[in-house]
């Protein structure tokens, strides 16, 4: 295995990404078809995915940072997590990355973590990272040496495997979904951030509304509605009591949120709760994976049948 850091961004094959521990991180190392992985570290835990380039037809941004690979890494991860365990958010950090230049890669083999590890520990020296204090903030509140919060609980790591051979990243729409909800997990991770990250997850409710709509007329329905999506979704999960609209309820809650000054009133702030951000994110995580391969937590049929037999 031989690993070079690349001299110039455009000839790289890999990139290797330093996680932040304002993250709540998987205990296990995860590779995902050889081509992508996860190692965690109590002092320096990383990710490594291949580096594709963007294609001519799409936009330039100076604010889109996130690879289409890492979306697909770390949204496979957090998707297969099951609600009633909690979750886990990635929080990777934005300005470490490393561009490489790799000939063959062994995931499994011990070095290449450690290789990886030391080329970020040439880097907490350097300004940049002083200068966003990577370091100092985070070490000041934790009282030991381990950086890193890790969880075990909840993980479906087959279903991770499952999700991550499913997601399309030419899928501009599926990516943008998953790009804005690893996103209100980091946002979460700042208590002062958490009307920003509902509101990321509202972009990414609307996303995940048209890929249903998508869905619906792939399968004939000429010009499905919010209604038809929602009957979709209940019908798919089993659910019986059924709203009339897709996430109805969020609805009026987005247009207060990103309007100020609405037909639904002015508001100097929007009334928005913790339970909401919590209630959609675990809405939206069943229905992205149920939409990315047709997984459906077996809850919802057990809850199904005992409706039936009363």
């Amino acid at each position: 295995m031989k690993i070079e850091v690349s001299q110039r961004y455009g000839t790289a094959t890999h990139v290797a990404r330093l996680l932040s521990p304002l993250g709540y991180y998987p205990e296990r190392k995860v590779i995902f078809s050889k081509e992508s992985a996860y190692f965690p570290d109590p002092k320096i835990s990383l990710s490594i995915f291949p580096y594709i380039k963007t294609g001519d037809d799409e936009p330039y941004s100076e604010l889109q940072w996130l690879h289409p690979q890492e979306i697909k890494l770390y949204s496979a991860l957090m998707l297969a997590v099951d609600p009633d365990d909690g979750s886990i958010s990635f929080y990777p950090y934005s300005h470490t990355q490393k561009s490489l230049v790799i000939d063959s890669i062994d995931f499994k083999s011990e070095e290449l973590p450690e290789y990886l590890r030391a080329l970020f520990k040439e880097d907490f020296t350097t300004s940049e990272i002083l200068n966003t204090r990577f370091y100092q903030d985070l070490i000041s509140h934790r009282n030991n040496n381990a950086l890193y919060e890790f969880r075990d609980k909840g993980i479906d790591y087959a279903l991770a495997g499952s999700i991550y051979k499913s997601i399309n990243i030419s899928d501009k729409l599926l990516m943008r979904g998953l790009s804005t909800f690893i996103k209100a997990g980091m946002l979460k991770s700042h208590h002062s951030f958490y009307e920003e990250g509902i509101n990321s997850l509202f972009i990414s409710m609307e996303a995940s509304l048209k890929l249903v709509l998508r869905t619906l007329k792939e399968q004939g329905i000429e010009n499905p509605k919010s209604k038809d999506a929602m009957k979709f979704i209940h019908d798919s999960f089993h659910d019986n009591e059924r709203a009339e609209n897709y996430f109805e309820e969020y609805y009026e809650l987005r247009i207060i949120s990103v309007h100020p000054d609405s037909r639904l009133g002015i508001f100097a702030y929007p009334p928005i709760q913790v339970d909401d951000y919590y209630f959609l994110y675990y809405g939206l995580l069943e229905v992205y994976r149920f939409l990315i391969n047709g997984y459906i937590h077996p809850k919802h049929v057990t809850k199904n049948l005992t409706k039936r037999m009363i």
